[in-house]
């Protein structure tokens, strides 16, 4: 019976902490992040910013010409941290010319800094700085 409720405990211990992983994780990704260029893609402009809030995405960038900021993309997100990686898997996008749906796997993610990488349809990499 104690080895019962003893693995029964540590069962719980180990559902609070992915739970609480997993929410950690879908906190620091709904923010706002500004796209930045980096050498590996020159696709980017240095003023796009992806909008995570709340498991709706809006993908904004910067006219060159009148400094107004347009919404180039929209659709949905949801994020799923899992012991080796994190994914955030995008659907139903809307107005990007790329392929952005589909997951893409986190490879770094802080309170400054996340790096994403989309291989669904291609390789895209992205790497942000919070807004």
């Amino acid at each position: 019976m104690k080895n019962i409720l003893k693995t029964s405990f540590l069962l719980l211990i180990i559902s609070v902490a992915f739970i609480s992983c997993q929410k950690k994780k879908e906190i620091q990704v709904d923010n706002t992040w500004r796209l930045i260029k980096v050498a590996v893609d020159t696709n980017v402009t240095w003023y796009e910013a992806w909008k995570f809030d709340n498991g709706d995405i809006t993908i904004l960038k910067k006219d060159n010409t009148d400094n107004d900021i347009d919404t180039i993309g929209n659709g949905k997100y949801t994020v799923v941290a899992k012991l080796s990686k994190s994914i955030i898997t995008m659907r139903e996008m809307h107005g990007v010319t790329k392929p952005y749906n589909g997951d893409w796997k986190i490879l770094k993610l802080n309170d400054d800094v996340m790096i994403i990488l989309n291989q669904d349809n291609g390789w895209y990499y992205r790497e942000f700085i919070k807004k």
